[in-house]
């Protein structure tokens, strides 16, 4: 079988924060690449993967990834043009999808007549032109790391109205050929989504949450029975520690507690992720200024990523002065973290925080699972998958306005646990993330290609 794998975000060095589709993209590409039933080629448009099954999209030249290697005397800054990927804005991201759709479809035309062709898409918006794969025969199957329409519809339309009725409108213009009247961005939105229901034959969609909520705004595209069998939940996953790496990460936990002067007595919490609007951070920056009022435990935070695409730079500046109004809970943004540092921070801390009310998975919970730490989170999609009591403290953000005091309840309950009591729920946590590898996630997408290729 030859699978062909398109990832918008791959092919660029772990040091951008690109999120866990990049991340996804990688730890499956690994995983498939010696494996003798497959004839494995990458698609994307990063230039630093030096392995064999990996290929290179030509962009346009002012859309282009630079990066070290390209020879042109560009800085080594990862940037489409003049401005790194993740730092595009609405319209300029809109381009760059539109760019790698049309280098996806020139690079497989001279493939779509092979018998044994199977396409998996990374991607909804950055992802190939579903309809046009069907009609040339193609086998599709794509994985959603987001529901683009219902992240599109919490962050920018604030949740006002449901968000299939939305989806319902943009199929009746479709019926009525007035497509053209929706602006291109919103197209990527909700033209690509759709189409992807339409024509691919898999969905893959990291928990049971986000399959609920695929079915609930495109039942008038499909018949129940029939999205549902075409919607597969494929968990993602975490590597085995290498033992090997103990006394590295050792060494750069008591530089962390050097540089930040993490002092003795002072519980540590921690939050890994990037800097955007969907992580709700503003909600625990606000929760943390209730919270310091209300007791005197010693508390550290560390908020680790970067600002990261739409809105990122202004939402990392709001959060900077929110963190400069408290008096006595100290927080510090470390930035974006190499392997060993978040291991290190997630050793260090005595339970991790995921305050985010958009996350379809959760891999940075996953790993703090791993590190056996105990797990405050909002009850989005992949805390509800991942997360039980025996480990994890669960808050329900009844609204906006009412987020931040329900955080802060959650966090009076994590401090009040005993050093024992918070042990035993990292003990815990570790098991459950035992169940989770990458190898039973590509054993799990290949066997779903497999069984497209022979329909």
């Amino acid at each position: 079988m030859h699978l062909i794998y398109t990832a918008a975000h791959s092919g660029f060095p772990e040091d951008l924060p690109l999120g866990g589709g990049a991340r996804v993209a990688r730890e499956l590409s690994l995983r498939w690449q010696n494996d003798p039933d497959l004839e494995l080629s990458v698609l994307g448009p990063g230039n630093s993967w030096r392995e064999p099954f990996y290929q290179t999209l030509p962009i346009p030249t002012d859309l282009q990834p630079a990066g070290p290697d390209y020879g042109r005397g560009v800085p080594a800054q990862h940037a489409l043009g003049a401005r790194p990927l993740v730092r595009l804005n609405e319209m300029q991201y809109a381009r760059f999808c539109r760019a790698f759709e049309k280098a996806i479809e020139e690079k497989i035309l001279p493939h779509i007549r092979t018998s044994s062709l199977v396409l998996v898409s990374n991607d909804i918006s950055e992802g190939p032109d579903f309809k046009k794969l069907a009609r040339w025969g193609v086998p599709c199957l794509t994985i959603l790391h987001v529901d683009v329409v219902d992240y599109f519809g919490k962050i920018y339309l604030k949740g006002l109205l449901p968000n299939s009725l939305y989806t319902r409108l943009f199929h009746r213009l479709e019926r009525l050929r007035l497509r053209s009247l929706v602006p291109e961005v919103l197209r990527l939105v909700f033209e690509k989504e759709q189409h992807a229901v339409r024509y691919c034959q898999k969905l893959l969609v990291p928990s049971a949450a986000m399959k609920e909520v695929l079915v609930e705004n495109y039942r008038h595209l499909l018949k129940e029975k029939e999205l549902r069998a075409k919607i597969e939940i494929v968990p993602w996953g975490i590597a085995a520690r290498n033992l090997a790496d103990a006394e590295t990460v050792a060494q750069e936990t008591q530089k962390i507690r050097k540089d930040y002067s993490v002092e003795d007595g002072e519980m540590v919490a921690t939050c890994i992720g990037r800097l955007s609007p969907e992580k709700g951070l503003d909600i625990l920056l606000e929760s943390l200024g209730n919270l310091e009022r209300r007791t005197d435990t010693p508390l550290r935070v560390f908020l680790c990523g970067e600002p990261a695409f739409m809105r990122g730079a202004a939402y990392s500046h709001r959060l900077r002065k929110l963190a400069g109004k408290l008096k006595k809970i100290r927080v510090d943004f470390p930035g974006h973290l190499t392997e060993v540092q978040k291991t290190a921070f997630l050793q260090l801390s005595d339970f991790f925080i995921s305050p985010s009310w958009h996350e379809s998975f959760g891999l940075t919970i996953l790993e703090a699972m791993q590190a056996r730490c105990p797990i405050l989170s909002c009850a989005h999609y992949g805390a509800q998958a991942l997360l039980k009591p025996g480990y994890a403290i669960l808050v329900t953000y009844p609204s906006r306005r009412g987020a931040p005091q329900v955080l802060t309840e959650g966090l009076q309950r994590m401090l009040q646990l005993t050093q024992t009591q918070r042990k035993q729920m990292g003990d815990h946590a570790f098991e459950a993330s035992q169940d989770y590898r990458w190898e039973k996630a590509a054993r799990q997408i290949k066997a779903q290609a497999v069984a497209c290729l022979k329909s």
